[in-house]
């Protein structure tokens, strides 16, 4: 069974700030930065697995991908998929803890 996609506020509102930054220069990259991310996380659900186990978490469940320069930070529940955050790699560890990831 496939697991449906959730997208998080935090990831939301990730994914805003990242397009509206970009766009300040250019709309043309920021467009395709934001298809790049979207279409790279509608890959995750057949093979869930396939992302990196994200070493700040050590959890087996929660894992990433990438996009250019941005981490995709997601975590495989029982019946659904759900992205946590788009982090930029320079971005530290304080902002993943600030993720309200479920137990």
């Amino acid at each position: 069974m496939v697991k449906p996609i959730i997208w998080s506020d935090f990831a939301i509102r990730d994914i805003r700030e990242i397009y509206h930054y970009i766009r300040a220069d250019s709309v043309f990259y920021a467009d395709r930065l934001l298809d790049e991310i979207v279409t790279k996380v509608e890959s995750i659900p057949p093979l869930p697995n396939c992302g990196r186990i994200t070493p700040e978490f050590g959890d087996s469940s929660i894992r990433e991908i990438f996009v250019k320069q941005y981490r995709v930070i997601y975590k495989i529940e029982e019946k659904r998929i759900v992205i946590h955050g788009i982090i930029h790699m320079a971005r530290d560890y304080e902002t993943l803890s600030k993720m309200d990831l479920p137990e």
